[in-house]
């Protein structure tokens, strides 16, 4: 569907999408009446958008570890993005908001704008779920994409140029790529570390376990304990635990 008048939340507000959700968050956010400014050449092939010489009000790109997306734009603006993600994806978690973000490869003339800020925001599973059914309305998606693209990206895009000429073959290909970018290097190690990622702060390193057994849908573990003390429930951490 060509770009037509910007309706909706955005109110024509002007972005520039880059990184590995750009396909998804360009859909979404168009739908939501947002602007794409300097679309990539892969994204305005996909998505009709009209070509328009104004710069981009907000930039998003993805953060470091692929795990969400950073927002940088005048404060208002950026507030108002921020909600409305919060409202179509449904456990986005808002990392951080700090003012004095600078514009990538523009840092030097944005230097000293007080009214610029930098979002950091988590896409968790359930975020991550809803962004690869918006990718699938514009291009054939893999379940898992989001997930599947951080460990190993040009896998996902041979299995996806698969599945675009052979739908039927969907169920395999999601199959395998699950296989090669998660079982097959899990079992390989035998030993799992674990990581829990609070709101606001650095991933926790817990025990490795044993890799039991896993398949699409789940990953069984076993971890043994020893000594101190369980933080949550303030019980014992006993021998066998």
């Amino acid at each position: 569907m060509a770009e037509g008048v910007a309706v909706g939340p955005g109110s024509g507000i002007r972005l520039r999408i880059r990184g590995i959700y750009a396909t998804a968050l360009t859909r979404l956010l168009r739908d939501l009446g947002y602007v794409i400014a300097d679309p990539s050449p892969e994204i305005q092939e996909r998505i009709s958008l009209i070509l328009r010489p104004e710069g981009p009000e907000i930039l998003i790109q993805d953060r470091e570890d692929h795990q969400g997306i950073s927002v940088v734009g005048e404060g208002g603006k950026v507030a108002q993005l921020v909600g409305i993600l919060q409202e179509q994806l449904l456990d986005v978690v808002l990392v951080e908001f700090e003012t004095g973000g600078g514009w990538g490869e523009s840092r030097e003339a944005s230097r000293g704008r007080a009214d610029l800020v930098r979002a950091k925001l988590e896409f968790p599973g359930a975020s991550k779920e809803i962004l690869d059914r918006v990718r699938s309305f514009v291009v054939p998606t893999l379940a898992r994409h989001h997930r599947l693209r951080i460990i190993d990206p040009e896998m996902v895009d041979r299995a996806e140029e698969e599945l675009r000429g052979r739908p039927e073959w969907r169920g395999e290909l999601e199959e395998n790529a699950f296989l090669k970018a998660i079982w097959l290097l899990l079992q390989k190690k035998g030993l799992v570390r674990v990581e829990h990622v609070k709101v606001r702060g650095d991933p926790i390193r817990l025990r490795e376990g044993l890799l039991l057994e896993a398949d699409a849908h789940r990953i069984l573990i076993r971890r043994s304990f020893f000594g101190g003390r369980y933080d949550g429930l303030d019980l014992p951490i006993e021998e066998g635990d």
